[in-house]
């Protein structure tokens, strides 16, 4: 889910990620907001608890941006090579370090898997061959 959000965030915003050199011109400022977009993808069919409390979508946003900031500036600037390889084996390092630490410092409590997240995955009508629409 992370990796292939990573994928389909626009080419400027990667490139302010990436730096326009191995940590040059980096704008990190980026990393809050790459972070508020990929935390509604967990919070929807996930639910997560931090011992009794439930976990709010701003303490997993601040928990995303921190391994977003954590990737090195060497490794961060592979986002934005032309090599797809490249970028791919770093979109599986952040999404392998994001789900490390969900499942490290918090419990998931409630995996939803009803057909309102059937429809809302699909465009509305559950089978997404009847809507016209591509695969989820």
């Amino acid at each position: 889910m992370t990796a292939i959000s990573l994928a389909c965030e626009r080419r400027g915003v990667m490139r302010d990620y990436a730096g326009w050199s191995v940590g040059k011109r980096r704008n990190l400022r980026v990393c809050r907001w790459i972070a508020e977009r990929i935390a509604p993808q967990y919070m929807f069919p996930l639910s997560f608890k931090d011992g009794d409390r439930d976990v709010t979508e701003m303490e997993l946003v601040e928990e995303l941006e921190r391994v977003l900031l954590g990737i090195s500036p060497a490794r961060a600037y592979l986002m934005a090579s032309k090599v797809c390889e490249e970028r791919e084996s770093v979109r599986h390092e952040i999404a392998g370090k994001i789900a490390y630490i969900l499942t490290r410092k918090f419990t998931v409590s409630r995996v939803d898997r009803s057909a309102e997240m059937t429809r809302r995955s699909s465009g509305g009508s559950g089978k997404w061959w009847e809507t016209g629409q591509m695969a989820p």
